[in-house]
C-alpha cells in the first residue's frame, strides 16, 4: 500500500491503519473509519462520503470518484483516471502515480 507521485519529490504512504502522509512532512492526511479525510495544517479539508463524492477544502477544488473508477479534480485543469490495473495518473503528464499491489 505504497503510493508515490512522480518525479520522486512527493511520496505518500497509505498504511493499514488508515493513515496517509504526503512527502516532506509538511502535509499529513488521515483517513478515518468515518470516511473523513483531512490534509495537514488545517487549511485543506476533504470529506469522502458514502455517495463517492470527494471534495477538497475552500470550495475551489472539487473531485468526484464515480463507480467507473474515474477521478477528476475541479476546474478541469487536472484529470486523473484510476484503471483496474491500479495505475493512477494526474493530468497534463506532469505527474504520474502508480499504485503497486505488492506494497
Amino acid at each position: 500500500m505504497e503510493y508515490r507521485e512522480g518525479k520522486g519529490h512527493i511520496e505518500a504512504f497509505y498504511d493499514p491503519e488508515l493513515e496517509y502522509r504526503e512527502g516532506k512532512g509538511h502535509i499529513e492526511a488521515f483517513y478515518d473509519p468515518e470516511l473523513e479525510f483531512r490534509e495537514g495544517k488545517g487549511h485543506v479539508e476533504a470529506f469522502y462520503d458514502p455517495k463517492l463524492e470527494y471534495r477538497e477544502g475552500k470550495g475551489h477544488i472539487e473531485a468526484f470518484y464515480d463507480p467507473e473508477l474515474k477521478f477528476r479534480e475541479g476546474k478541469s485543469r487536472i484529470e486523473a483516471f484510476y484503471d483496474p490495473e491500479l495505475k493512477f495518473r494526474e493530468g497534463k503528464g506532469r505527474i504520474e502515480t502508480f499504485y503497486n499491489p505488492n506494497y
